[in-house]
C-alpha cells in the first residue's frame, strides 16, 4: 500500500481515521477471508482531562472530545491540498444499509484501528491502514422495536 502524503502512523491513523467514512460502503456483504485476526491494542480507562482534550493521535470519543466540537488541531491536511486524498481502501459490513436503518455515525479510532457502528446495531473494528475487519459484532436488535 503507497501513501501520496507520508507521515507517523500516530497522525495517520488520526487522520484516517476522521476520513474514514467516505473509505467505508454499507451495503456490501462481509467476505469471511477479510475478517482478520483480532490484533488490537487494549483501549485504557481514558481520564476525563483525555477525553476533553483537542484529538490530536487518535479520535477516541464522538465528536473528537467530550464537546462534541469535530475538530483537530492538526495541519496535515489543509486547503491546498485536501482536493488530492484519494481512498486506500474500502471494505463493505453487509449490514446497516437497509430500508428503516439510519446511515449515520461517528467513526472511533484508538492506536490504528476504526471502530464503526451502524443502523443495524451491529459494530465493527477495522484495520485503519488495510481496511480488514478485525472483528464484527451483530446486535441483534427487535424489529419490533423501531428507530429512535
Amino acid at each position: 500500500m503507497r501513501l501520496r502524503i507520508r507521515f507517523g502512523a500516530q497522525a495517520a491513523a488520526g487522520v484516517l481515521g476522521a476520513l474514514a467514512a467516505a473509505g467505508v460502503a454499507l451495503g456490501a456483504a462481509v467476505d469471511p477471508a477479510s475478517i482478520a485476526p483480532a490484533s488490537i491494542a487494549p483501549a485504557p480507562a481514558f481520564s476525563a482531562e483525555r477525553l476533553m482534550e483537542l484529538p490530536t493521535e487518535e479520535w477516541i470519543t464522538n465528536g473528537g472530545n467530550l464537546f462534541n466540537q469535530r475538530y483537530s488541531p492538526l495541519t496535515l491536511l489543509n486547503r491546498s491540498n485536501v482536493a488530492r486524498l484519494k481512498a486506500l481502501w474500502r471494505t463493505g459490513m453487509g449490514s446497516g444499509a437497509e430500508p428503516g436503518n439510519s446511515g449515520q455515525t461517528q467513526i472511533l479510532e484508538y492506536r490504528g484501528t476504526l471502530y464503526v457502528s451502524n443502523g443495524a446495531d451491529d459494530v465493527f473494528a477495522i484495520d485503519v491502514l488495510s481496511g480488514k475487519i478485525l472483528w464484527a459484532y451483530h446486535g441483534h436488535p427487535d424489529p419490533r422495536s423501531g428507530n429512535p
